[in-house]
């Protein structure tokens, strides 16, 4: 079993050695305190498209009062639904770039008065309001995550047969929940949030700071990780339908959340760190870190680059990036060069003597 992972391991360090293509969106930040308005003033529009925002809806009132979906913005931030109590008062902020094709880490800071009623949502897709004021629902593919008391909450759909989604990609119409004992019912107050999205292995995945106070963010729950490759029709069969524009970025909610200092890191975290055995230098021995913590490991010293609290296929990723330099984000980390045939050799070799010296007799 061991040998087995160990080659499926370099097996995959193989195939992350592909020449990647220029990035489609880029890296963006907005602390969303700097507009002054409501969401159906045009001047509001033009400003959030000035800065590479959009919105769901630009609507405001509804002739019969049946909803609500103002967003108000001011020097705390971007307040969703505080006019229109529930459903109807939900609207979304979302990107005009699309992720669909780029690794990314996104964040955003949220404020609420409390987890059970102030309806939270952080995902990727079209970003429309749909059936009970969720994002998407059917139609495009989407991901998105939305932390409640005592859980944080995910769905997904493939576009293609409109259902929702469990993370192995069989349809369903549950939503898919992980403890998250923190976010207690009332959980008033600053959480972050954020989405990792590895474009190459079709992962995506969660997390929580609760009680966020500023600084670097800190994982205190997760999410399931969804295989965004799976993408099933009605009949079972597998179309691979992921990805497809739109892949915005977005967030939203209602009941008066307040949402601020987002930021999309395309290619990972600055933070990004594949030096797990921290002697100054990514090399093979940091790859047999990454593949013996792959799929059990949450720490650093286990594999996990990112520090989303998983070792995955996303760790993998910057493990390549970084491989052959100390660890480093940015021109270093794009500079460095990538594992050659040779060095992959002399691991599966090393692999190999390993497997043969711990074998039974």
């Amino acid at each position: 079993m061991k040998c087995r992972f160990l080659f499926l391991g370099l097996a995959w360090a193989g195939v992350a050695t592909w020449s990647t293509s220029a990035h489609a969106a880029s890296s963006f930040s907005n602390s969303l305190t700097g507009f002054t308005g409501a969401s159906p003033d045009p001047a509001v529009q033009s400003a959030l498209a000035a800065a590479g925002l959009e919105l769901s809806s630009t609507a405001g009132l509804a002739e019969d009062f049946s909803s609500d979906p103002s967003v108000n913005f001011d020097a705390s931030g971007a307040t969703f639904g505080a006019l229109y109590a529930g459903d109807g008062g939900r609207n979304y902020v979302r990107t005009i770039d699309s992720y669909a094709f780029d690794s990314y880490v996104a964040e955003v800071t949220v404020v609420v008065d409390t987890l059970g009623t102030d309806v939270v949502f952080f995902g990727m897709g079209s970003g429309n309001i749909s059936l009970w004021g969720t994002p998407d629902f059917a139609g495009v593919p989407f991901v998105f995550m939305a932390p409640e008391g005592g859980s944080v909450k995910t769905n997904a759909a493939d576009g293609i047969s409109g259902d929702w989604m469990d993370p192995t990609g069989a349809p369903t119409n549950d939503w898919q929940s992980v403890a998250a004992p923190g976010l207690v019912s009332t959980s008033a107050g600053t959480h972050r949030l954020r989405m990792t999205f590895d474009a190459v292995t079709k992962q995506w995945t969660g997390a929580v700071d609760v009680d966020y106070a500023g600084g670097p963010f800190t994982v205190d729950a997760t999410t399931q990780t969804f295989d965004l490759t799976n993408a099933f029709d009605d009949g079972g069969f597998i179309l691979n339908g992921w990805p497809t524009n739109p892949s915005k970025i977005f967030f939203g909610g209602d009941d008066g959340a307040i949402f601020k200092d987002f930021t999309v890191t395309v290619g990972g975290a600055p933070t990004d760190n594949a030096d797990f055995n921290g002697d100054g230098t990514v090399d093979g021995a940091d790859l047999l870190t990454w593949q013996r913590g792959f799929g059990s490991g949450a720490t650093a010293a286990e594999g996990d680059a990112d520090g989303n609290g998983m070792v995955n296929g996303a760790d993998l990723a910057i493990w390549n990036a970084q491989y052959g330099g100390p660890p480093a984000g940015g021109a270093v980390a794009a500079a460095a060069p990538e594992p050659g045939a040779a060095v992959l050799a002399a691991l599966a070799g090393g692999a190999l003597l390993a497997c043969r010296r711990t074998s039974p007799s």
